[in-house]
């Protein structure tokens, strides 16, 4: 990334466990924990355990150092095991990663990192689920054109549509609750999963392992078998989906010829116009989005792993993972940024929902005419309504009184209350709050 907008898209804390430190001391702590069981099971020396539990710490690994035999080798293990052989005393390194193979420790360090970034993303739609909450509340009873096809459809509150934003963030961490398990499991089976380099003791030793790092214990090796991280990432764009959508819907309320959204001053400056104050927490929320969207799938390829291991696959997963969960830091800050920015306008709310003299109600009009004529009689004659009152200037209810004598004008007005469409968001906002019925 161009280093001016690192701060504007900058990831955070979710960035900082997919950094390059974040991954050396995951893959130190596999280390540390595996010669810590070994000893455990008597399989290495407690004092050679002991001793790499000792050396095998980030702030003693020289990270040049590591870069320069990773592009040599080609991954780095090879680089981080031998600098920690070298850093322990009296030649205990040689009981170090003493049975594991290179993916054993980098997708272990992988889980690691995905459990406590998805905890994150978490906490973070907590967030802003408890903030549509809040406009839901606020805004329940405040009105405004719902919009199909960017036309008027039927009136409905600003409230209810936040209630349906938060209905989707809300599934997202349904799905979240579901996808963490997964993504924590962890691995351990040497060169092909066999577990055939720690002879009668590879179960136990993966057993223990597990639970000493944390980690969900895997019933059979998954090292050429992605899902886990491709359901992870694939997760992240879904999440991705539904908070650009939020972010759509805030950009295209806030447009000066709706303004029915504006967003806090201090930010969105132009450098020729003055009176711009552009949306640039939507805007962004948008944009990160769209990038996800097209980095995620990267992990469909990336699972396509030829027997075994797939060097060419490896490399496209760790690329895409950082990338994505980076981008989701970013994504998650600015919805976030974007829900405390915004200022609703009730007032051009009101004004926009009269823009088509009641048509946007004449639904309600159509269904209580059809009692009588039918739904398509009474489709075509309100239709017909609404052309006449556009052409000749006159209301809704005079057309139709124009075109079916003996209606009573009032009664049609009535009709074409918006405010009567208020009860109908409210309910559903209240509905929205109760928990999900269990499956009979």
């Amino acid at each position: 990334m161009n280093q001016l907008f690192s701060n504007l898209h900058d990831g955070g804390a979710i960035a900082a466990i997919f950094s390059e430190q974040g991954f050396v001391e995951r893959c130190l702590q596999f280390e540390r924990e595996l010669a810590g069981v070994q000893a455990e099971l008597g399989v290495i020396p407690e004092e050679a355990a002991q001793e790499i539990g000792r050396v095998a710490r980030i702030q003693n690994i020289d990270l040049v150092q590591l870069k320069r035999k990773t592009q040599t080798v080609g991954l780095p293990m090879v680089g981080l095991v031998s600098q920690v052989v070298a850093l322990c005393r009296d030649d205990l390194g040689q009981y170090a990663h003493y049975g594991a193979t290179t993916q054993d420790v980098m997708d272990c360090a992988l889980a690691l990192q995905m459990q406590e970034a998805l905890t994150l993303v978490g906490g973070s739609l907590t967030r802003i689920s408890a903030a549509l909450d809040g406009l839901a509340k606020e805004y329940q009873y405040t009105l405004q054109a719902g919009r199909t096809n960017q036309q008027h459809a039927l009136p409905v509150t600003f409230g209810f549509k936040a209630a349906i934003w938060n209905s989707g963030v809300r599934r997202q961490m349904d799905r979240l609750a579901e996808v963490i398990p997964r993504a924590a499991t962890g691995q351990l089976g040497g060169a092909v999963g066999t577990l055939a380099s720690f002879s009668g003791a590879g179960h136990e030793t993966k057993h223990r392992l597990m639970r000493k790092l944390g980690l969900n214990e895997p019933d059979v090796a998954w090292h050429c078998m992605r899902d886990g991280p491709a359901e992870a990432v694939l997760f992240l764009s879904q999440v991705a989906a539904t908070l650009g959508k939020i972010g759509r819907d805030m950009l295209m309320l806030s447009s000066t010829e709706v303004g029915e959204l504006a967003f806090a001053a201090g930010r969105g400056a132009s450098s020729t116009m003055p009176q711009k104050n552009n949306p640039v927490a939507a805007s962004s929320v948008v944009a990160l989005s769209r990038m996800l969207f097209h980095t995620a799938p990267m992990m469909l390829e990336a699972s396509m792993v030829e027997n075994e291991r797939s060097l060419d696959a490896w490399y496209v997963e760790l690329h895409a993972v950082p990338q994505c969960f980076s981008l989701m830091g970013a994504l998650l800050a600015q919805t976030t940024a974007m829900l405390d920015e915004v200022v609703v306008n009730p007032a051009s709310m009101a004004r926009n929902i009269t823009l088509t003299g009641g048509a946007i109600a004449t639904e309600t009009l159509q269904m209580e005419l059809a009692r009588d004529i039918g739904l398509n009689r009474a489709h075509e004659l309100v239709a017909s309504a609404c052309r006449k009152s556009r052409q000749e200037g006159v209301s809704i209810a005079q057309a139709l009184v124009a075109l079916q004598p003996g209606l009573d004008e009032a009664v049609l007005d009535s009709l074409l209350d918006v405010h009567k469409h208020t009860p109908f968001s409210v309910r559903e906002i209240d509905a929205s709050r109760r928990p999900a019925r269990p499956r009979s």
